[in-house]
């Protein structure tokens, strides 16, 4: 496909596939309002069953599947396509839904194959910490509303919002949302408050228990 820079990126198991987190049998794409009426017009056919099943349209054409919106189903909420498609992550030159907004759709989605990717995409995160040099990483989970009082830490940490949400106040004074990492340099006092829906982490440390 020759498809337009700026106005498509590969999503679901295409995304993981090109990352070389695991096969995938079909192509997956997500694609700007225009671009998909466009390919409709060239060959694309509606997907029937898609659309009774999900009232939500689809293109499809042998193993490619072509999506016009993205949707969280327990949250009820469209994402705007234009505005993600402009955040993708750029894998080999290809345009692909960055990993922050795949935790979010996997973990809404949550099926059996959603968690596995969810713990492919966590184990990925967790070689990036190495590669950073942390030498102890681990996975949190905190309850709603958890309160971390002011703090500071010896050495480097760092976190990487897998659900959920935190805001560090005192030294930083910012909320950060599943798919955000946040370094925390040593020494800086801050506090920390969960979110209502409470958090998954996964913890990075230069000093084992400095978190």
């Amino acid at each position: 496909l020759d498809l337009p820079v700026g106005q498509y990126m590969l999503i679901g198991g295409s995304n993981l596939a090109v990352r070389g987190f695991r096969d995938t049998r079909d192509l997956d794409i997500l694609v700007a309002p225009d671009l998909f009426n466009r390919l409709l017009s060239e060959g694309f056919t509606l997907d029937p069953e898609y659309e009774q099943k999900w009232n939500r349209k689809r293109l499809i054409k042998d193993d490619i599947e072509i999506y016009g919106d993205m949707y969280l189903e327990k949250q009820n909420y469209f994402f705007d396509v234009e505005q993600i498609i402009s955040a993708a992550d750029i894998v080999e030159g290809i345009p692909v839904q960055s990993l922050a907004n795949v935790l979010v759709c996997k973990a809404d989605s949550a099926r059996e194959k959603d968690i596995r990717d969810i713990e492919l995409i966590k184990d990925y995160l967790k070689d990036q910490f190495k590669k950073d040099g942390y030498l102890h990483i681990f996975e949190w989970t905190d309850a709603p509303n958890t309160v971390y009082e002011e703090h500071e830490h010896k050495g480097r940490t760092a976190f990487y919002i897998v659900r959920g949400s935190v805001t560090f106040t005192s030294g930083f004074d910012k909320t950060f949302k599943a798919g955000e990492r946040f370094d925390v340099p040593p020494g800086i006092k801050h506090t920390a408050i969960v979110g209502p829906e409470g958090c998954d982490w996964i913890v990075a440390e230069d000093i084992e228990g400095d978190s």
